[in-house]
């Protein structure tokens, strides 16, 4: 389960970024240049929240901690909207929250997945880590 969230969140990700410069782009008329330095100002920004957040983990039940990632996740993807999210700051919003939580929510998933790996099985965490990587950085990468 951990390692389809993974590779869910990858897709989440990539199509969040892309989507946001789409917009940015078509809506608003930016320049290719100002979105991709908003964009990945926005993943710093991102960084930051993940460290802030990730700080309180150790003070919240795991099962809170992943649920609520996950909430604030799919509610950030709403800024996206025509009508919601009609400037390019709640885009960058859209884009930070969904960035951070999905990582946060994606590494306790994954954290699961490891810990109950049964070494000589299928479910070994070699076999985790191949499908992962393979799902992750290529599958929904190219998907999204």
């Amino acid at each position: 389960c951990g390692v389809v969230f993974g590779i869910i969140r990858a897709y989440f990700t990539s199509s969040v970024e892309s989507a946001s410069a789409l917009i940015l782009e078509i809506e608003f008329g930016w320049a290719t240049t100002d979105i991709g330095l908003v964009i990945g100002t926005s993943f710093l920004l991102a960084t930051l929240l993940l460290l802030a957040i990730g700080g309180m983990r150790r003070f919240l039940d795991p099962d809170i901690f992943m649920h609520a990632n996950m909430v604030i996740c799919c509610l950030s993807t709403l800024l996206l909207f025509q009508g919601v999210g009609t400037a390019p700051p709640y885009i960058v919003l859209a884009d930070i929250l969904g960035f951070s939580t999905s990582f946060l929510a994606g590494t306790e998933a994954m954290g699961r997945a490891i810990a109950h790996a049964e070494p000589g099985t299928l479910l070994c965490v070699e076999n985790i880590w191949v499908v992962r990587i393979v799902g992750q950085n290529n599958v929904s990468r190219f998907l999204s």
